[in-house]
């Protein structure tokens, strides 16, 4: 599978059919983003974006229910199993045979512990009571606290029981049948979780502020009870401990208004890596560390993705009581387990994913639970035949995780996003592909359905699936010795037809002239300024700072207007989907004529300016052609035409007269190729003044004036009228007379 890229490159294009452009184009993964956007079996993604053997994820056992709510060891090779909406305890044996230990009267049972001695307690909702259920299964009613929920169990190892109870948010101690008393009366509606660490200190979790506690001497009547850390999120879902004594603590849910997370002491030194440690699916996760954190760039040529909406952040505490925080802004984080020295498992909502983390900025993608629902609800610590029990919801499920590495897995990649219309070429890896199998599939929804093609195995490192815009590859891994760290996708898009979207006719008697300096002032004030759009049709811009185009991106930039007399100007917009380089041809034609005459042709510029002084006066049209054949080979370019609106030529001025006629000075003008649009009348040396023609409208080629003359005094005198054709050419006349 190895290749050198520049060959593979230049064989693309070598090999490049009709109808393609010639730009061959590539998808890489490489990174742990990248690779951990796809979906793995038994594959894990390491740090520095490595794809390798990862554990083997076995369904246990299964249940009929959708939900588990706690799963417990029964203190030998067992578990306890709370699940569904009616109440339901099982116990599941070493051998993965589960059977109904108990059904309690409460709809749910939210907490499970056990004692020294093998006897289980679950905490009942919606009724809040604690029972206590023997080996034989036989329960009685042993603390009601009075409240709603009972949240979380957790034994001393004293034989005190400590219970997380809701909606008032109470922490009990109970250490007899009835014999319970308030440790901590909180300002919380719920303590939804409690941990035991190996100091015998008891950390409890609430909801909704999401506030981790710690009571140093949970045994004494009044315990000490201190914040650790108050979160930005609702519901601390989870706590553990590492075997180095850190503290880790899971908390989720909508965020709280107003609240911002307290500052994690030497965050960014010790786990600068870990703000990628959840990252899914393009989307942003940062650190927790207030301004300054950066969020990774966006990874080009991948499908658009909706954000999650779960959102969630581990907290750890060391023993020195420093505290660190990373996030996600899109897996809720279900559950913790210790895995061994300074790691942890850390297991989240989303396809059932877990991953592990240490405190040497060091994280893992260890893979997901195929087939899974949306949640994991609990991890389990690994057990000494080297398995981690983890449980799953949607449907109910108890899954083995071995922490060795597994035979055999299978990656399927996130799916590529060519764009466009595609032919696929070759796929390649960096790493220890030996033995290694590939196959691809394509198609021209974002999302793999029916349409999509059948998975085809690779040949010689060649894509064998047929042209489309979306494709994705499938890798199987064979051997412990196997490692992918990238993976290139080559792929070459269809030539698809430029397009030439706007055409603008600029008003007479101006030229569009290249610019050679950015920073060269414009000889005319107002380009660029702020205008209403123009009405259609010639002679509707007459102020130059309503010029089309000149000020905005990519047009300003290359051309500037200057006044020459008898000009004409155009300036249009063109894309091309491939990004091709254009070239333009213009071509004109009288208004009412079918035949098109070339005006310029293979213009590099998108604008061309004209002598119109020698074109007959009429209404005309342009009509430019991009054409991509820059980027092609000859035969296989492809254009676009568009026309332009009608516009004048005018290069004749109005003729105007005018004769004195009793009490009045009457006129008459005419213009060959446009209306007259202005008037305006001056007598015996005063301000000019506008005039109406005689039919109460400027409308017509041919217009009459009137200007009455009898309230002058007797003497000489003179009339000056100034007309103004559509194409702003002006004439005036004087009629001198006497009274």
């Amino acid at each position: 599978m190895k290749t050198n890229w520049s060959i593979l490159l230049l064989c693309g294009l070598l090999a490049c059919p009709r109808a393609f452009a010639v730009k061959s184009q590539w998808s890489t993964d490489h990174s742990f983003e990248d690779f951990v956007a796809g979906e793995t079996r038994q594959i894990q993604v390491t740090q520095d974006g490595f794809l390798k053997l990862g554990p083997t994820a076995t369904k246990w056992v299964s249940f009929q229910d959708s939900i588990i709510w706690d799963v417990e060891s029964d203190r030998k090779d067992g578990y306890y199993v709370s699940v569904g909406n009616e109440g339901k305890i099982f116990h599941v044996d070493s051998g993965g045979r589960s059977k109904l230990f108990h059904q309690t009267k409460e709809l749910n049972v939210y907490a499970l512990a056990v004692d020294a001695d093998g006897n289980l307690f679950a905490g009942g909702s919606p009724n809040g009571k604690v029972y206590k259920i023997s080996k034989d299964g036989k329960a009685e009613s042993w603390f009601e606290p009075g409240q709603k929920y009972i949240w979380s169990l957790q034994f001393d190892g004293e034989g005190r029981l400590f219970a997380g109870t809701g909606e008032k948010g109470v922490l009990y101690r109970v250490v007899g049948k009835s014999q319970g008393e308030v440790v901590f009366d909180s300002d919380e509606k719920h303590i939804r979780t409690l941990f035991l660490d190996s100091k015998k200190r008891l950390w409890a979790g609430s909801e909704p502020d999401g506030i981790v506690y710690c009571f140093d001497h949970p045994e004494i009547k009044s315990p000490d009870v201190r914040v650790v850390y108050e979160s930005k999120f609702r519901e601390v879902k989870a706590i553990t401990e590492d075997d180095k004594g850190n503290v880790y603590a899971a908390i989720m849910g909508g965020k709280v208004k107003g609240k911002t997370p307290a500052p994690g002491i030497g965050a960014k030194e010790l786990f600068e890596g870990l703000k990628d440690v959840l990252k899914e699916e393009d989307t942003a996760v940062t650190m927790m560390m207030g301004e300054g954190a950066a969020a990774p760039a966006e990874k080009p040529r991948r499908r658009a993705r909706e954000t999650g909406e779960e959102a969630s952040e581990v907290v750890r505490v060391s023993p020195s009581g420093e505290v660190e925080n990373w996030g996600s802004d899109t897996d809720g984080i279900y559950a913790l387990a210790p895995a061994g020295g300074e790691r942890v498992w850390v297991a989240t909502g989303d396809q059932a994913k877990f991953y592990e983390v240490n405190g040497k900025r060091q994280y893992t993608f260890l893979g997901q639970l195929e087939s899974a629902g949306e949640a994991v609800g609990l991890v389990m610590a690994p057990a000494r035949n080297g398995t981690a029990v983890m449980a799953s919801s949607h449907p109910a499920a108890l899954w083995q995780i071995s922490t060795a590495a597994s035979q055999s897995g299978e990656f399927q990649s996130d799916v590529i996003d060519a764009q466009t219309f595609s032919r696929w070429g070759r796929l390649d890896a960096a790493g220890n592909t030996d033995g290694m199998k590939w196959w691809s599939r394509a198609g021209n929804t974002s999302e793999p359905d029916k349409s999509w093609s059948p998975w085809v195995e690779t040949t010689g490192g060649s894509i064998r699936s047929l042209p489309s815009r979306y494709l994705q590859y499938k890798l199987e891994m064979n051997s412990s010795k196997n490692y992918v760290e990238e993976v290139r996708v080559f792929y070459l898009p269809f030539n698809q037809r430029p397009g030439v979207v706007s055409i603008q006719i600029n008003p007479p008697g101006i030229e569009l002239a290249k610019m050679t300096r950015p920073d060269f002032p414009p000889v005319l004030g107002g380009f660029g300024s702020s205008s209403p759009k123009p009405a259609k049709g010639a002679g509707a811009a007459t102020d130059l700072g309503a010029l089309a185009g000149f000020g905005s991106p990519g047009v300003g930039a290359s051309m500037m207007p200057v006044r020459k007399p008898g000009f004409r100007s155009a300036n249009w917009q063109a894309k091309d989907p491939n990004n091709d380089t254009l070239s333009y041809d213009v071509f004109y034609r009288a208004a009412g004529d079918d035949s098109w005459r070339p005006l310029e042709k293979e213009l590099k510029d998108n604008f061309i300016s004209w002598d119109a002084s020698t074109w007959p006066d009429g209404e005309y049209h342009l009509k430019v052609r991009a054409s991509d054949a820059p980027s092609n080979p000859k035969g296989e370019e492809k254009t676009d035409d568009m026309i332009s609106d009608v516009f004048l030529v005018d290069n004749t001025a109005p003729v105007v007269e005018g004769s004195a006629s009793g009490d009045s000075v009457k006129f008459t003008t005419k213009d060959a190729s446009s209306v007259i649009v202005y008037a305006e009348v001056s007598v015996d040396g005063k301000d000019w003044a506008p005039i109406v023609s005689d039919d109460g409208i400027l409308d017509q080629k041919e217009e009459s004036f009137t200007v009455p003359t009898k309230e002058l005094k007797p003497g000489g005198h003179h009339v000056i009228l100034r007309v103004k054709d559509r194409a702003d050419h002006d004439a005036t006349v004087t009629v001198k007379f006497k009274r």
